[in-house]
């Protein structure tokens, strides 16, 4: 088997998608990745996969995806194939240290995904004293919430609409995560948001941790809960409270 001369994605990325817990595990690949890239990844799938009939479908998890290509790879090595380049991607990534977690502000830290479509806080306050909260804003993304859940988050606000529906809070003693229309934006400090002056990036596969909240950043979006398990998961193709 000939190396690929042109990978269907990048080769970060599915090194990424071959070793990392996938924040919308419970979705098809196609929601949690958006459908290009999922084809994309399953079409690597049959090129490796040994099997008579694959899971190679951007149906199925990612996750799911994912092991038949290592799978696969694995397959092609052991009879001294030549691998197409995304194996030698995973192969080379698999022996990477972790990113170490971020240092953090005692009472507050303010940190953004790489892509910079997503912006979060987390910190402690008086009002809970007794563990941390985290408010989180997204900037583009497909409403996956309709007109009706949109003012039933506020009643009075009938101007909020679910493209609206940008805020995402969590506090440690939180029974699910919640999301609102914001009243004004958290990256505007003219209109009421936070000035700050250092910013984390939170790098894919890397998790900030406070007190009772913990948020990990992937490729396939933002994922933040409490000890309890409740919490949300952000990205630009599907937002989901839990």
């Amino acid at each position: 088997m000939s190396s690929m001369s042109k990978p269907f994605l990048v080769a970060g990325f599915i090194a990424a998608l071959s070793w990392s817990n996938f924040a919308l595990a419970d979705t098809s690949c196609s929601d949690s990745i958006g459908a290009t890239d999922a084809q994309a990844l399953a079409d690597q799938c049959v090129m490796v996969s040994p099997a008579t009939h694959p899971p190679c479908n951007p149906l199925n998890s990612c996750d799911m995806i994912k092991d038949e290509i290592i799978r696969g790879c694995d397959y092609i090595k052991n009879y001294d194939g030549e691998t197409p380049d995304f194996c030698l991607t995973a192969e080379q990534f698999s022996a990477a240290d972790p990113a170490p977690a971020p240092t953090l502000d005692p009472e507050r830290a303010s940190f953004e995904t790489p892509s910079k479509n997503i912006y979060c806080e987390i910190y402690t306050s008086t009002d809970n004293p007794g563990g941390a909260s985290v408010s989180c804003e997204i900037n583009q993304f497909t409403p996956s919430f309709d007109k009706a859940y949109a003012l039933s988050t506020d009643p009075d606000n009938f101007a909020c609409q679910p493209d609206g529906l940008s805020r995402y809070e969590l506090s440690f003693n939180s029974e699910k995560g919640q999301n609102n229309c914001p009243m004004f934006d958290l990256y505007d400090p003219i209109n009421g948001g936070t000035i700050v002056a250092d910013i984390i990036k939170l790098d894919y596969g890397t998790t900030i941790e406070k007190t009772g909240i913990s948020c990990k950043s992937e490729k396939t979006g933002l994922t933040c809960k409490n000890t309890a398990g409740h919490g949300f998961s952000l990205s630009k193709a599907k937002q989901k409270i839990f």
